[in-house]
């Protein structure tokens, strides 16, 4: 028979590893997300940003609808913080969808569009939304909100980029 101090701190071992275990963000894992106006001029038009190892960085290329094109900075520490919870809110669906899907028409009359990228267990997939919610599955509205909301939120160009190399 356990003794009820043994049965006490397995459970207490057991509750360690795995609380432990929910913090953890594997190192290769990445979200891309951006905005961008074709019709468009001024440096609003195409925002692209990454969030990896619990930093944000911003593409400073701002190429058109690219998925490949990018040449990442790292931003402050306090505005990761103000948009790190758009990784909790991706659509569990999306990662379902066909890599490299376009869904609707993107910026076909001017109203922009969005670009994801995820990079997880070693696999990249990119998604390119119309902004307009008709034009998308409805799973998907919601994170779009999210999305625009956090382009929101960084302010336009940080005057304190950090230098990564």
């Amino acid at each position: 028979m356990i003794s009820i101090q043994k049965l006490f701190f397995i459970i207490m071992t057991t509750l360690a590893v795995t609380a432990c275990h929910k913090e953890n963000v594997r190192e290769d894992e990445y979200l891309i997300f951006g905005h961008f106006y074709g019709f468009c001029s001024g440096e609003m038009c195409i925002e692209t940003f990454q969030i990896k190892d619990q930093m944000l960085f911003e593409d400073t290329k701002d190429q058109y609808r690219s998925l490949t094109e990018f040449n990442f900075i790292g931003l402050p520490q306090s505005k990761y913080e103000l948009v790190k919870n758009i990784t909790d809110q991706i659509p569990a669906n999306l990662w379902n969808e066909e890599n490299e899907k376009v869904f609707g028409c993107p910026d076909c009359y001017d109203q922009g569009g969005y670009l994801i990228q995820l990079h997880r267990n070693g696999m990249t997939k990119s998604w390119i939304l119309d902004k307009n919610p008709k034009d998308v599955p409805d799973y998907l509205n919601g994170f779009m909100d999210n999305i625009d909301e956090a382009i929101k939120l960084i302010p336009e160009k940080s005057e304190n980029v950090l230098d990564i190399g």
